[in-house]
């Protein structure tokens, strides 16, 4: 189980060549003659969009998925994978040249795939703004209880005292200015996606 941790320098490696057998801006395109119709394209599509401390919130695997050059739907990856049995079976590399056509199809799956991530960002939004604002209400109660603590501390106050209470009043003041930033940047997404074409299956060679 160790040689297959995935911070492991083995494991590590094999990803970084399986990286480079492709160039910028390049994807396989694999033929699944006996899992797709003829006529049947799904773009493999990562999307991502982080936090802003850069932490991924939102990862999706999509297959967007084309018949006769029209769009059809966007799939969870899981799908794509259970009905074509992708990663279960040998897959022979037919050395096929590349149909320019799925070049004109590029485009308008990455634009579906970005539909199907800006949604998961809304549904993310929607279900964590309540928690949040729910959270900073309870930090902005404490920070009321420590400055109402520190007022009774130093009620009676002289200019030795008077300086000793604006230093814990910046204390205060940094401890939770700076937790209020680690949340928001920790929970708030950015709005653009980062989207990677991963593969392309298609029916026919």
């Amino acid at each position: 189980m160790q040689y297959l941790w995935e911070l492991h320098p083995i494991v590590t490696w094999l990803n970084d060549r399986g990286v480079t057998l492709f160039g910028r801006h390049q994807a396989p395109v694999i033929t699944l003659a006996n899992k797709l119709t003829e006529e049947e394209v799904v773009f493999i599509i990562s999307g991502v969009i982080p936090n802003r401390r850069g932490q991924p919130l939102i990862n999706k695997w999509l297959g967007v998925v084309f018949e006769k050059n029209k769009f059809v739907r966007v799939e969870e990856f899981t799908a794509t994978r259970d009905r074509t049995n992708l990663g279960k079976e040998p897959i022979p590399n037919t050395n096929q040249e590349i149909d320019e056509s799925l070049l004109e199809l590029r485009s308008l799956a990455v634009d579906e795939a970005t539909k199907n991530i800006l949604a998961a960002d809304k549904e993310y939004n929607d279900r964590i703004n309540p928690v949040l604002s729910q959270q900073l209400d309870r930090l902005e109660q404490l920070r009321w209880e420590h400055n109402r603590q520190l007022e009774l501390q130093f009620e009676n106050t002289n200019a030795i005292t008077e300086s000793k209470k604006q230093k814990e009043q910046n204390r205060i003041k940094r401890v939770f200015d700076d937790y209020y930033s680690w949340v928001e940047e920790s929970t708030i997404t950015e709005k653009a996606p980062y989207i990677k074409i991963v593969a392309v299956l298609t029916g026919s060679g």
